[in-house]
Order: structure tokens, then C-alpha cells, then sequence
């Protein structure tokens, strides 16, 4: 999703006018694209921006911008870790990234924007990210949703992403399009929580309906997705693996842990035979289907009900 997300800013900023450099020393903005999951990545993002400071001595213009979701997270103290920081943009904020590069031109000073907006507009369908994902390229990944309305105990997602916004299908479609009349074949549909996609839209659709139009789309020829969430797991959509000859054989599944008392702690919304009565459902409609998925060691409660991961 980073990888994505870098992508979609890339091909904001090019739509802008910016030209991209493969050589930072020649770069007038540096932008940084940030994770928040565990602290030692926290660590390396802080000293390569440091790094940047003597590329910044040498061209005092250079503009440094920070975004992503350790940029969420931390907001205005990143200036104070980091002052060599001119900008720090939310993951609600990607599209504006060049008016607020302007805005802080034109200010002379160093601009915050973590806000979430009611509707987030990189999940607008972007010409130029299309162009960006092609090029010669077989796969390409389509956001189709952002945040989440899960609230696991130990995850940082919906407050550092937001709430659950699904995106319009055809907008979806459009931009699936126009990739695979780039020369794409395969898509990688991205959310963090793909099977509760649909919320909150005025259409009537589910991931599983979803699903059935993109493989209707001429001249693409596998559809992969990640991530899902057990809890949101039905049968309309275990059954596309059945009957979507175009969806790869494959499903990422995060079960975390394999205890009940550990998942209720956690608010993970299913118990252990749940889950296994998901994987069942899966093997028996797709024998062959590959599983694969996530788990926590070492999980705790502390007794305020704050929960907390010591190590991943």
C-alpha cells in the first residue's frame, strides 16, 4: 500500500508540472514517504531525513516534505524532531501535496496538514496514475478503499488512516481500463480492509460484486486483492474463488492468534473454530487455493484494557 501510495504521489506531482529525478542531489523537493508500525522504522525514517540535511546545507531551496503514517502520527512534534522538515502532509492530505508545497512557498514557513477530510481525494480516480502504474508494466496495484472501522486493539489504522471510505466502482473500472490498455494484466486490489468495501457508497455493491466487474474487463487476466479480515469474510465472497476464473487461486487472512481469550482481548470480532470454518469454506470451494496470514507472539493486556504488541 506505501509502495502505492508513493505512486499516486509521484503521478500527483508530475499532473503538477514537477519533473522526477532519479538522483536526490539534483532533486528542488525531496518528498518522504513514512510507515508507523514498529519504532526501529520510526528510527531509520528520522536518520535518513537527517541524511538529507547536508543536501540541504549545500542548496538551502531544497524543500523536504514528509507524509505517510508516521507523518499522521506525529504531526507538528516531527518538526521537532526533524527541523529540517518543510512540510508534513497526512495520508488524507496526498492530493493537496502541491498546493501545499505552494501555500508554503508563499509563506516562508513550515506547514502541517494532518487532517482527515470527509471524503479523502486520492481516492479519486488519477489519469496520471494510470500512466504512472503502465508503461510496459504487467501488474499494477488499485486502491479500492482506505481506512477501517475495525478497531483491533494493537493497530494504529483507523487513527492514523481514518474511517472506512470505500471508492466509486466505476471509478475503479476506469482506472483498471485504462492500465490494462497500457499493457497491464494483472491488479492488485488494496485496502485495509477489502471485504467490508461498498460502505457508505450510494451504489449497492459488495467486494464480491466488485470483483465481477473488474474481471469483465477485456484484456486483463488475473485479479489478486489483500487485505482481508476474517470477521468480514462471507460466502458471497469465498464463492468468487469458485467461479471468477480471472481471481488468482490466493487469500492473505491475518488470524493473529489462536486462542479465544487472545482474540477477544484483541477485538478481533471471531473465535478460533470461526476461522477454521472460513478456511474449510475456502478449500472446499477452491481446493488448490493458497492461504496465508499473520500472527502476533507474545500479546498483553495491561490492566487499563489498553493493549499493547511488546514485539512483532
Amino acid at each position: 500500500m506505501n509502495v502505492h501510495d508513493s505512486e499516486q504521489l509521484a503521478a500527483i506531482m508530475t499532473a503538477a508540472g514537477y519533473e522526477e529525478t532519479g538522483d536526490v542531489r539534483q532533486a528542488g523537493i525531496v518528498l518522504v514517504n513514512t510507515c508507523s508500525i514498529r519504532d526501529k522504522v520510526a528510527q531509520k525514517i528520522v536518520s535518513q531525513i537527517g541524511r538529507y540535511r547536508h543536501l540541504k546545507e549545500k542548496n538551502p531551496e531544497m524543500v523536504i516534505a514528509v507524509g505517510g503514517c508516521l507523518a499522521q502520527h506525529w504531526g507538528e512534534s516531527f518538526l521537532k524532531k526533524t527541523p529540517d522538515v518543510d512540510l508534513i502532509f497526512g495520508t488524507h492530505a496526498l492530493a493537496d501535496v502541491p498546493k501545499l508545497l505552494e501555500l508554503r512557498r508563499r509563506k516562508g514557513k513550515s506547514l502541517v496538514d494532518t487532517a482527515f477530510r470527509e471524503e479523502i481525494p486520492s481516492l479519486q480516480s488519477f489519469a496520471g496514475t494510470a500512466q504512472k502504474n503502465g508503461g510496459g508494466r504487467y501488474h499494477a496495484f488499485v486502491t479500492i478503499m482506505q481506512g477501517c472501522d475495525n478497531f483491533c486493539a494493537y493497530c494504529v489504522v483507523p487513527y492514523l488512516r481514518g474511517r472506512e471510505q470505500s471508492r466509486p466502482s466505476r471509478d475503479i473500472l476506469t482506472e483498471i481500463e485504462a492500465l490494462v490498455g497500457q499493457g497491464v494484466k494483472e491488479v492488485t486490489l488494496l485496502g485495509q480492509n477489502v471485504n467490508s468495501y461498498g460502505k457508505g457508497l450510494a451504489e449497492s455493491i459488495r467486494f464480491s460484486g466488485l470483483i465481477e466487474k473488474i474481471a469483465a474487463v477485456r484484456g486483463l487476466e488475473r485479479i489478486r486483492f489483500t487485505t482481508s479480515h476474517p470477521r468480514d469474510l462471507r460466502e458471497d465472497l469465498i464463492s468468487c474463488f469458485g467461479r471468477v476464473d480471472k481471481l488468482c487461486e490466493h487469500i492473505h487472512l491475518p488470524f493473529q492468534a489462536g486462542a479465544d481469550s487472545v482474540l477477544q482481548r484483541m477485538n478481533r470480532g471471531y473465535t478460533r473454530n470461526e476461522y477454521l470454518d472460513r478456511i474449510a469454506s475456502l478449500r472446499q470451494t477452491c481446493p488448490d487455493i493458497a492461504i496465508s496470514g499473520d500472527v502476533m507472539v507474545g500479546f498483553l493486556a495491561r490492566p487499563s484494557g489498553i493493549l499493547r504488541i511488546p514485539w512483532i
